[in-house]
């Protein structure tokens, strides 16, 4: 059996400060104050250091001196200043990050349009001045203007203007809509503190344990001069922990929190603490470093995924891939909860797929998304798929299989729904969803090959079959696609209509010569029955 070898994982530990008084909120909200200063002040003054200094040493320098400078106009220790400069820094790389993803989604998107313009320009029957065609036109100038947009800033070094907040907060305040203390929790409502192991996990924001349970100690700017010493002042404030109790027997459901905490400060590893105010509540995010487990490579089958907007579509099957059991964790809501509702609901979710690979030693098996939006496609359907989460979802189970232990595994998502309702929807009478979740357990498997059925074969040209067996596995079940979305089309149905109109179209394939011997050979077994029938006289 063999084994991976130890690596570290990041584990974020949710908390709330408790039993404040007006004192300690005062300090809470000054401190947040001062850091947002910080950090604004410092995005601005990198954003000049980038256009002054071209070289990275000068660069370097540059930022330690701005360090300095933003220690002196706050009073604040210079590790605060440290965390906040670096906390711009790493805005200011995203954003230049960010325009060079932007210009190459619009640039893909563009090429899209074009090949999709191109395509019906060459097409006789179409009339290049309708609507639809005119409609192209204006959006490839659209996609143009994007394009110039983004490239101006690469080129350029810079990015558009960003306001602290929010843009659509910020209008949402001017128009009234939004309060003046709701607008400083979002702009002035964040303090974050970088970890040390060399200074006991993290100096400014130190979690301590104590006998009524955990309190966070806070930094502040105040000075106490002891002689020729002198220390910043800080703040004990009482912190709870999440945890999940059960309201039936007390005791803990899932991840016991307070306990993982305890080992982090046992271990006097770096820590992470980052203080957000949302609706007077000051809410605290702990990231601290754990042992990933040792992942099994010995399995006793696969559970596969097929992640749906209504739901998760499961397939348990044996290590040579034939399915013993579909399931279905449906969940509507996830269109509509809120916020923290819907990550409530993700959660659980991921739990009950994750759970059943650790009870029987499964290996979870997953479809590898590229989360990228290329297509240009109508408002309703972009807010569809925005809506969902895909990415959290995902996200979930794999943070669940490294906690565990689980094996995971990620194939290709190409045509797994179109082999699925081709192939196997009909033969073991699922859905399209559970269906693909075959499909996508199968690929795991080294060895497997999804070869199209001789059934289906029919629905084929001469001239499709003579180049059909020199395509490759992908290309054929392309080709079976498009076929089948043609002969639907002529029965006034779509490719999702399959299962229910496939019987119409195999009777429509049948040939003249082959309907001409069929009905001759029903009228010679009329003739023959006819021949057969014994009249027997009526007894008196």
């Amino acid at each position: 059996m063999s084994t991976s070898k130890k690596k570290e994982r990041k584990t974020t530990i949710f908390g709330v400060l408790i039993n404040m008084t007006e004192q300690m909120k005062q300090e809470v909200n000054q401190c947040m104050f001062d850091y947002s200063f910080m950090f604004r002040f410092s995005f601005k003054r990198l954003v000049e250091i980038e256009r002054e200094h071209e070289l990275d040493e000068d660069r370097k320098k540059a930022i330690q001196q701005l360090e300095k400078d933003v220690s002196s106009r706050t009073g604040y220790p210079i590790r605060v200043a440290k965390d906040a400069v670096a906390d711009a820094n790493e805005l200011l790389t995203a954003r230049h990050t960010l325009m060079v993803e932007y210009h190459e989604l619009w640039k893909e998107r563009y090429e899209n349009t074009k090949a999709k313009y191109e395509r019906f320009k060459q097409n006789p029957n179409v009339n290049h001045r309708s609507f639809h065609m005119l409609g192209l036109q204006n959006k490839m100038e659209r996609q143009l203007k994007q394009i110039q947009f983004y490239e101006q800033h690469i080129l350029q070094h810079t990015f558009p203007s960003i306001v602290f907040g929010g843009r659509k907060n910020f209008e949402e305040l001017q128009k009234g809509n939004l309060s003046k203390e709701k607008w400083n929790e979002l702009r002035n409502g964040r303090m974050s503190s970088r970890g040390d192991a060399t200074k006991g996990g993290n100096p400014n924001l130190r979690v301590l344990e104590t006998e009524e349970g955990f309190a966070l100690q806070m930094i502040s700017n105040r000075k106490v001069i002891n002689g020729k010493k002198f220390y910043y002042e800080k703040t004990l404030i009482p912190l709870y922990i999440a945890t999940k109790c059960s309201k039936k027997t007390r005791k803990l459901n899932g991840r016991k929190y307070p306990e993982v905490m305890k080992r982090a400060l046992e271990s006097g590893k770096a820590y992470q603490v980052e203080i957000l105010k949302r609706d007077g509540q000051y809410h605290v995010r702990i990231t601290v470093s754990e042992e990933k487990p040792i992942v099994q490579e010995k399995i006793n089958g696969y559970l596969a995924v097929d992640t749906n907007i209504d739901g998760l579509a499961l397939c348990l099957m044996n290590e040579k891939g034939f399915p013993t059991k579909f399931t279905w964790l449906g969940e509507g809501g996830l269109q509509y909860y809120p916020t923290h509702k819907r990550e409530n609901v993700i959660w659980e979710l991921a739990h009950q797929v994750v759970w059943p690979c650790v009870e029987q030693k499964l290996a979870l098996v997953m479809e590898d998304l590229a989360f990228i939006h290329s297509k240009d496609v109508s408002k309703k359907v972009r807010r569809k798929s925005h809506q969902f989460c895909y990415r959290k979802l995902l996200e979930c189970m794999e943070t669940l299989c490294i906690r565990y232990g689980v094996k995971q595994v990620q194939v290709k998502p190409q045509f797994t729904s179109v082999i699925g309702r081709l192939k196997y929807q009909t033969r073991f009478r699922v859905n399209v969803h559970s269906a693909a979740a075959l499909v996508i357990g199968r690929r795991a498997i080294p060895g497997l090959r999804e070869t199209v059925p001789k059934k289906l074969l029919c629905v084929l040209t001469k001239k499709q079959l003579e180049t059909f067996h020199e395509q490759n596995e992908w290309k054929q079940w392309s080709t079976m696609q498009k076929q089948a979305t043609k002969l639907l089309k002529k029965q006034g149905a779509a490719f999702y209509q399959w299962h229910d109109y496939k019987k119409r179209v195999y009777q429509t394939l049948v040939t003249p010569k082959a309907r001409k011997t069929k009905s001759s050979n029903k009228k010679r077994e009329t003739k023959a029955s006819f021949d057969t029938i014994i009249v027997h006289p009526i007894a008196e």
